[in-house]
């Protein structure tokens, strides 16, 4: 939930920031991980609604796309944010690498990496004990079932999901799922 809080923060400021400009301002993220991947195609949703709510502020949301192995190109100064979708080391390394810079989590359930409290890794994806203690929750009223607990599912309608899940399948003929709306988060 904090991350989200942050992250709903970040984009606050920025709107703020930028509506008083009277050039449009270019805010670029970048992105590691597979460009293929459900990950980024929720990231490219998000920056699609961004731009659309930017085109009236005066802003202009862009991503750029990099693999793990390819940290060195990414020039700390151009981006406002670090988005990874890989694995634990990738994500530590990056973290420890741009410590300027807010680096989101979209992908890895590691428990460890959250106990390691890093003050500018922000997690968007549920950790493996999230998910374990809402299985656990399910199965207490619940015994019998066969459940495959997630961070989203491309059926959820409350709180403006079935609008997010529609619009993410109407641009990428795909069902949302929780790497997917972790990036789009």
């Amino acid at each position: 939930m904090k991350t989200i809080l942050y992250t709903i923060t970040t984009f606050i400021f920025l709107g703020c920031v930028a509506a008083g400009a009277a050039d449009i301002t270019e805010i670029s993220f970048a992105f590691i991980g597979d460009a293929d991947g459900s990950a980024h195609t929720g990231v490219a949703q998000g920056i699609h609604e961004a731009n659309l709510q930017g085109q009236f502020l005066g802003q202009n949301y862009s991503l750029e796309e990099f693999s793990g192995d390819d940290l060195d190109a990414i020039e700390p100064g151009k981006f406002i944010a670090i988005i990874v979708a890989t694995n634990a080391g990738d994500l530590s390394r990056v973290g420890a690498r741009f410590k300027d810079h807010p680096v989101f989590n979209v992908s890895v359930h590691d428990d460890a990496l959250r106990e390691a409290c890093a003050p500018n890794l922000l997690h968007v994806i549920p950790s493996a004990r999230m998910l374990a203690d809402a299985e656990a929750q399910w199965l207490q009223n619940n015994p019998d079932a066969e459940i495959n607990v997630s961070g989203w599912h491309p059926q959820f309608m409350k709180f403006a999901a079935r609008d997010l899940n529609k619009r993410y399948k109407k641009r990428t003929s795909l069902a949302m799922d929780q790497y997917s709306w972790a990036g789009w988060a």
